[in-house]
C-alpha cells in the first residue's frame, strides 16, 4: 500500500478478477481497504459487550476466543482471550491511533515461569508487531501464581488501516530474543480492522507504521547555535 501510495499516481483495484475501479491511486487504495465479501464485512462489524476486570470468578462469559475444553496436563495453557477498545468493550473495529487490548486469561506452568507472547500479522501475513510479558519485564510471578491467571496488553494502533490477525502463545523464553519452548498457543484470532478514511481526512503518517516524530520549526539563529 505504501508503495502504491508514493509512488503511482494511478492504480487499480480487482476484485474476484474483475476491474472495479481504475483512477487516482488514493481511491483504489480505499477501496482495497474497505471492501470485502458479506462474511469479511459481517466480521468486521464491533462486537460491543463489558469485559469484566474482576477474574476470580473464572472467565467472563463475553470474550473473543475461549478454550473448548479444561486443561488437564498440568502443564499451564491459555484458557481465553478477550480483545477490547479503549473503554472495555470487546470489539473488532478499532480506530486508527486507538488502544488495541488484548486479555489473556491462562494457567501458569507450575515449576517454571512461562512467558505470554502475542504477535500482529498484516493481511499479508507478515508480522508487523511481537511483544509480550517477557519483553515488557512483566513479573508473572508477583503474588498468588496458582489457578486463573490474568495478564492485559494495551497497544497504540499506530499501524496503516487494514485488517490484522492475533496470535498468542504460552511458552519459555530463549534469551535474548526467542520463543523457546511453547506450552500452548490458540487459533489465529481475526480479523481485526484498523479504520482510517484516507479519501477524506488527512492520515497522520503515510507508511505500514506511525514512528515517535516530532516537528518544529527553528529559528535560523537558533539553528546555527545548534551547528
Amino acid at each position: 500500500i505504501n508503495t502504491v501510495n508514493t509512488i503511482c499516481s494511478k492504480a487499480a483495484y480487482l476484485k474476484a478478477g474483475h476491474l472495479e475501479y481504475f483512477g487516482e491511486n488514493r481511491g483504489a487504495i480505499r477501496r482495497y481497504l474497505t471492501e470485502g465479501d458479506d462474511a469479511k464485512r459481517e466480521t468486521r462489524e464491533p462486537v460491543v459487550g463489558d469485559l469484566t476486570d474482576d477474574n476470580s470468578l473464572g472467565v467472563p462469559e463475553d470474550v473473543t476466543w475461549r478454550r473448548p475444553e479444561n486443561i488437564t496436563d498440568g502443564k499451564g495453557g491459555i484458557l481465553a482471550i478477550a480483545v477490547a477498545n479503549e473503554h472495555g468493550h470487546s470489539s473488532t473495529s478499532f480506530r486508527m491511533g486507538g488502544t488495541f487490548v488484548v486479555r489473556v486469561y491462562f494457567v501458569p506452568a507450575p515449576l517454571d515461569e512461562s512467558h505470554i507472547y502475542f504477535n500482529l500479522r498484516n493481511r499479508f501475513d507478515q508480522v508487523v508487531f511481537t511483544s509480550g510479558t517477557y519483553y515488557l519485564d512483566v513479573d508473572l510471578q508477583d503474588g498468588d501464581n496458582e489457578g486463573l491467571q490474568l495478564v492485559e496488553f494495551e497497544i497504540e494502533l499506530n499501524l496503516e488501516g487494514g485488517d490484522y490477525s492475533l496470535s498468542v502463545a504460552q511458552g519459555f523464553p530463549a534469551p535474548p530474543n526467542r520463543l523457546g519452548e511453547i506450552i500452548d498457543q490458540v487459533p489465529t484470532l481475526g480479523p481485526f480492522r484498523v479504520e482510517f478514511d484516507y479519501q477524506n481526512d488527512k492520515a497522520p503518517f503515510l507508511g505500514p507504521f506511525g514512528l515517535p516524530i516530532k516537528g518544529r520549526k527553528l529559528a535560523m539563529k537558533q539553528a546555527a547555535a545548534r551547528g
